[in-house]
């Protein structure tokens, strides 16, 4: 999340509700909310609604493994999974920024544990960003892999958005928990980052040559 210094601006509006002007208002304001997480479950759910119109498309011959209806399927139970995340993030932040406004005196040591814990409590929602985000990567791989050549650039997009938000969430994840860097969700989110990027990098390699056909 963005640093929240002291300001009492807090997003009340479900993201959800929003038009994408508005979204994009939103996150630029001089807000703290939605910040980093709310957008790497944006990113996520993107790339999770792209690969499912991909899979749509179906397979890239009769021969093909290609499960249709359970890539679909499975694409749009992440997408369901990540959409309300962006929510999540920004009640996490909000509740991080109710601690910063804390008094500090006369004891300062109640606010910086509130702070702490909050940071804490905030890091289960990207955790689930980064989870969600990888499998999104992993699925979208397949599609690029075995699905429709028309759509193969979209699946391949799908994949390059899907190891950003994971990583986007790994990194707010390090910097939540700089105060605990033995947590083991920083190494979780790292792992699963660093295989996304893998796969990203792997897909973009392979698509070298632009995809014929029409959908």
């Amino acid at each position: 999340m963005r640093e929240s210094g002291t300001t009492s601006k807090q997003q009340s509006k479900s993201l959800l509700s929003l038009t994408v002007g508005e979204l994009l208002d939103a996150v630029a304001a001089d807000t703290p909310a939605p910040g980093t997480g709310a957008v790497a479950a944006v990113v996520a759910a993107l790339a999770a609604a792209l690969t499912g119109m991909a899979a749509r498309y179906g397979p890239s011959s009769v021969e093909s493994p290609f499960d249709v209806i359970g890539m679909v399927r499975r694409a749009d139970q992440l997408r369901a999974g990540a959409t309300p995340l962006a929510d999540g993030d920004i009640a996490a932040c909000n509740k991080v920024i109710d601690a910063c406004q804390m008094p500090r005196r006369p004891d300062p040591q109640p606010r910086r544990q509130a702070i702490r814990d909050a940071l804490s409590a905030a890091t289960d929602v990207p955790l689930q960003i980064v989870e969600i985000a990888h499998k999104v990567t992993e699925l979208a791989a397949r599609v690029v892999q075995d699905g429709s050549r028309g759509l193969r650039g979209d699946a391949a997009a799908a994949v390059l958005l899907g190891s950003a938000a994971t990583n986007i969430a790994a990194v707010l994840i390090e910097h939540n928990l700089t105060v605990e860097p033995d947590d083991p969700r920083v190494a979780t989110a790292t792992t699963l980052a660093s295989e996304a990027s893998t796969v990203a990098a792997a897909v973009l390699a392979s698509v070298t040559q632009p995809a014929t056909g029409i959908r």
